[in-house]
């Protein structure tokens, strides 16, 4: 990125660009801030929030952003020996110049205890970065291609519209319940006026005592049907923030084969949690909860579809 003389900029000069949320369109003054005005915006507000996500998980020793997005790398710092457990290192061989030619490095991802303490694991010493980083990417860019081919309706319908509607339900029945003792109450109150005029056959105590119950149950139903609305809530929530994960891993599908080595990267920390490599570049990944969610909706829709198709 260059400044206004076409140099390039400073890293301390667009970090405090990234943290400047006038970008945002929201003026400040100390520790007051305006409402967005949108013909101040440059960038959306939760671009801005994500950045700052980003730039707050760098700092974490345990994150979903990579600490360097530099290098040569695509899975370093999420790739461990399947066989001992250890995080697999990356290392450099060769490179350099011989007889005055330029030679290439060799990148391995090297299990360290295989190498200090061979009785301790019986995997390889180390794996080709080039192969296990093209391994990956084929894994992610057919995972993506199978959450894509799920319908984002039916994506939302499953996870989360049969819960809202069983509250809805719920609440519906609670507050028939609520109207019923209200009626009640006031039937009460009534025969209190009656009793008063001589006109009733109930005692004004047992009125009394009725009233009491009944007002404690009306309260005890409020609390139940603040209950069953915050869980309404709750549900509907759920459904856009899964709709919104959805988007986004959608937005990753189509970035991630085109994107830098840098850019993959990131992406991949934010599908990845962990990748066991063993002896022949056999594989076993473990998902971020969300993308694993994704997956097995995907794997559940295949196989209903071909118990259908025999």
């Amino acid at each position: 990125m260059l400044n206004r003389k076409s140099v390039n900029l400073a890293n301390t000069t667009i970090v405090k660009m990234i943290k400047n949320i006038t970008y945002v369109g929201i003026l400040k003054s100390g520790e007051t801030h305006s409402e967005v005005f949108p013909e101040l915006q440059i960038i959306p507000v939760d671009l801005w929030e994500r950045a700052q996500e980003i730039m707050a998980n760098r700092t974490q020793k345990h994150s979903d952003v990579p600490l360097n997005s530099k290098g040569k790398s695509l899975m370093v710092g999420l790739v461990y020996c399947g066989h001992c457990g250890s995080k697999l290192v990356l290392t450099t061989s060769g490179g350099g110049t011989r007889y005055g030619k330029k030679r290439t490095p060799h990148l391995r991802y090297n299990c360290h205890n295989q190498v200090r303490h061979p009785q301790d694991c019986d995997g390889m010493s180390g794996y080709t970065v080039e192969k296990v980083d093209r391994i990956m990417e084929r894994m992610v860019m057919a995972l993506f291609s199978d959450i894509k081919s799920i319908p984002e309706q039916e994506l939302i319908t499953h996870q989360y519209v049969q819960r809202t509607n069983e509250h809805l339900a719920t609440l519906a029945q609670l507050q028939a319940l609520k109207a019923q003792k209200e009626k009640e109450l006031a039937s009460y109150k009534s025969e209190v006026y009656k009793s008063i005029q001589g006109k009733s056959t109930w005692s004004q105590e047992l009125l009394s005592e009725l009233i009491q119950e009944a007002k404690v149950e009306l309260e005890k139903l409020d609390a139940e049907i603040d209950t069953a609305k915050a869980l309404v809530d709750d549900a509907d929530k759920a459904a856009k923030d899964i709709k919104e994960q959805y988007d986004r891993i959608l937005t990753w599908a189509d970035m991630f084969e085109g994107s830098s080595l840098e850019g993959k990267k990131m992406i991949m920390w934010q599908v990845v949690e962990k990748v066991r490599v063993y002896r022949d570049y056999k594989f076993e990944v473990d998902l971020k909860p969300t993308v694993r969610e994704f997956k097995e909706l995907w794997r559940k829709r295949s196989a209903a579809s071909n118990d259908g198709a025999a």
